[in-house]
């Protein structure tokens, strides 16, 4: 089992220690609200990746916000926590995982497809790479249960 987050200070300097974000002041508002699920790994007691999800709808589960340091990626970090949201969106009872990038997040867009995650959207943006591509998977445990 990942281990979720205790402390939003840690949370927020290691998002800030990530160079494509910018989102030390948005982490902070995570933990004003409950249903937020804020998983790490770590490496060594230092966190190394994190991703943020919460129960959307009746049937959705949101992953908002994951990020892992540049010396700690191509080591299957974010597909580990995404299985760890998807556990925990089947446990919620939720049908459908969704998540939010952009092709400035190349790697982020390859581990969504090869974990069997489907473009649904495309919102076009003012340039290529800030392009907001919505992503969703059908859980399996859920759709046995329709």
């Amino acid at each position: 089992m990942i281990p979720a987050f205790t402390d939003p200070n840690e949370l927020a300097e290691f998002a800030a220690t990530i160079p494509e974000m910018a989102v030390k002041a948005e982490v902070g508002h995570v933990w004003q609200r409950e249903a937020f699920h804020c998983l790490a790994i770590r490496e060594a007691g230092q966190i190394v990746s994190y991703m943020v999800g919460r129960p959307q709808a009746t049937d959705t589960y949101f992953i908002w916000l994951c990020g892992t340091a540049p010396a700690a990626r191509g080591k299957g970090y974010a597909k580990l926590l995404l299985k760890a949201h998807e556990n925990l969106a089947n446990a919620a009872g939720c049908s459908w995982v969704t998540v939010d990038s952009k092709n400035r997040y190349p790697a982020m867009l390859i581990t969504l497809i090869r974990s069997g995650y489907k473009i649904y959207h495309i919102e076009v943006r003012e340039s290529d790479d800030l392009h907001a591509i919505q992503f969703h998977k059908q859980l399996a445990n859920q759709a046995m249960h329709r």
